[in-house]
């Protein structure tokens, strides 16, 4: 059981330079750091060089699949065979580093990934998507996709800045400071018409309420940080993230059509895989489909969730502290060899913890001292091309202090001591569901 964090509302001041304007034709501010033997568990410290040599060993490193590896490299590219999905991981790592640090490098690295995907962006035209932004697919994926682009890889990694805009917003002075309410803004609204806007109009049943549910969890994040950002200003931001979420979706029949459904479970013919106190789940909406979800995707919608939790809206602190105790009792075979189960229920063959999507999984070990200390001990060397530590420095700096340095300390926000949390006291109750 996760302890009861005894919280202090105390952050440093710190003075930041203005952000960096990363020429990506320049070559990288270097990141100093080397790969620590394995030890003790890691201090926060010793987390964040880990973090450090991961990225520079990703970002300089001569891979042969380097575009999909190298977070960098891969947003400079026009996003036509998975560079973005690949960079994703690493976008949501750099953005939780910079909140459990407050050092500016990382918001910039953060910013010059969005940046450089978003100036990559092209006028489409010819298909059905003409008139909107985005990223023609390479010939090979399709006579469909090669003209609008691909669904997926956009929802995976503008999920992050829907998450990255909403500290944002709840960090006005670093905002005023670093000169960034334009930026903001035209961020926030590309993600409306670009990516929201543009996969709602083209087939919202077949873009926004997903197949299964890693997929509709993406729109369900981005759709909940739109209905955040905006303060409901269109009232679909509300309805399509709450019907992914628990409402349920109107395209599959119910009861089956929602997370919650599926996460916690219903007593007819298709219950949540509840193992005692801990939680595994199935993946698709099909009441007849029984396929259990697999860990390597299960990780996107842990997070996923997480990202929901922290603003109070619908996750509870139950729901995060059984997924943990599903990591800690199903999902890991051995953390000395970094090897894990291939579905959430602890069933499947054994496979090394190396595919992309996975290390969101680790967010949840803040939940679990144990998790966390395990995970922190075994973050071996082979590793490194992955954001691993960047997600469990995030959780230690929770789990020691209490608190991150964004989003700023307001006296709007509420901590509380079940799980840190950041949610605005005047829109809890708008945002709370079920």
């Amino acid at each position: 059981m996760r302890r009861v964090l005894s919280i202090i509302l105390f952050f440093s001041l710190v003075n930041f330079s203005s952000p960096e304007k990363l020429d990506k034709k320049k070559p990288l501010p270097v990141l100093k750091g080397e790969i620590p033997a394995i030890a003790m568990a890691k201090t926060a410290a010793e987390l964040k060089s880990y973090f450090d040599a991961a990225f520079l060993d990703a970002t300089t490193g001569s891979n042969s699949n380097e575009q999909n590896i190298n977070p960098i490299f891969g947003s400079t590219t026009n996003g036509d065979a998975q560079q973005y999905y690949r960079l994703a991981d690493w976008l949501n790592a750099m953005i939780y580093v910079w909140q459990a640090t407050g050092e500016i490098l990382y918001f910039n690295y953060a910013k010059t990934m969005i940046d450089n995907m978003i100036s990559n962006a092209v006028l489409l035209a010819g298909g059905t998507n003409a008139g909107f932004m985005g990223w023609p697919s390479a010939a090979s994926y399709g006579a469909v996709r090669s003209v609008d682009g691909t669904n997926l890889w956009e929802i995976y990694s503008f999920r992050h800045v829907a998450y990255l805009l909403a500290i944002l917003k709840d960090s006005p002075n670093f905002v005023s400071t670093q000169g960034l309410s334009t930026w903001y803004t035209d961020t926030l609204n590309f993600l409306e018409v670009n990516i929201a806007q543009k996969w709602r109009e083209n087939n919202i049943n077949a873009h926004v309420y997903r197949s299964n549910l890693h997929l509709a969890s993406h729109n369900m994040v981005i759709y909940f940080f739109l209905d955040y950002l905006t303060d409901n200003s269109d009232p679909i931001y509300r309805e399509i993230w709450q019907n992914i979420a628990y409402a349920g979706m109107p395209n599959y029949p119910a009861p089956q059509n929602n997370i919650q459904y599926l996460l916690r479970g219903n007593a007819d013919s298709k219950p949540a895989l509840n193992l005692t106190d801990n939680l595994a789940w199935y993946q698709n909406w099909q009441g007849t489909n029984t396929q259990k979800h697999d860990v390597n995707h299960a990780g996107d919608t842990v997070n996923n969730f997480y990202k929901l939790f922290l603003y109070n809206a619908h996750f509870t602190v139950a729901d995060m502290n059984g997924i943990a105790q599903g990591m800690l009792d199903n999902v890991w075979v051995s953390y000395t060899s970094w090897t894990i189960n291939e579905f959430v229920d602890g069933s499947g063959a054994t496979q090394n913890l190396n595919q992309q999507g996975a290390q969101e999984y680790f967010v949840c070990g803040q939940f679990n001292e144990t998790l966390q200390s395990n995970m922190e001990d075994n973050v071996q060397s082979e590793m490194s091309h992955f954001s691993f530590a960047g997600y469990l420095l995030y959780n230690r700096k929770i789990m020691n202090d209490a608190s991150l340095f964004y989003p700023e300390p307001q006296s709007s926000l509420v901590f509380f001591d079940s799980g840190l949390k950041f949610k605005k006291k005047a829109a809890a109750a708008a945002l709370s569901a079920n």
